[in-house]
């Protein structure tokens, strides 16, 4: 996912600066050639390394744990926890939660208050992390295909 979004990005963005390049050359008055100088060059690999930068943080800021309110679209569990079936999001949790512990703010819920709420549901006697919770990241969407 990573990968082909860099790519993506890459292309977009090269053919956006290609495409202004372009339609700066076509209004210059006098377009005569010109040797390139090394002003020229090092314009060109700043343009390339902002792209590319550019490029590779839209492509992994998703998967940084700090931004899981905005990408992480659900939990899924250990088949065995018959609570949360499929991949339950921020509001199915809600629901459940607010059953369990009675009326909660859904406008102040992010996954780490849903994670320890639910933690505090379960108990740890059986050792490890009997719920098998894993996130459904941005990656893990078809919605990414739309890229």
């Amino acid at each position: 996912g990573v990968i082909s979004t860099i790519g993506s990005q890459l292309s977009l963005f090269s053919m956006t600066v290609l495409s202004i390049v372009r339609i700066v050359g076509v209004n210059r008055k006098h377009n005569t050639r010109r040797k390139v100088k090394n002003k020229a060059i090092l314009q060109i690999v700043l343009v390339m390394a902002a792209i590319l930068v550019i490029s590779v943080t839209i492509a992994v800021v998703p998967l940084v744990p700090y931004f899981d309110d905005f990408f992480v679209n659900g939990m899924t569990y250990n088949p065995s926890v018959r609570l949360f079936i499929g991949a339950p999001g921020k509001e199915a949790h809600l629901g459940i939660l607010q059953e369990y512990y009675g009326e909660i703010k859904s406008g102040t819920l992010s996954w780490k208050i849903i994670n320890d709420l639910i933690d505090g549901m379960f108990s740890n006697d059986y050792g490890g992390d009997v719920l098998g919770r894993k996130k459904l990241e941005f990656y893990g969407n078809d919605g990414v295909c739309l890229f």
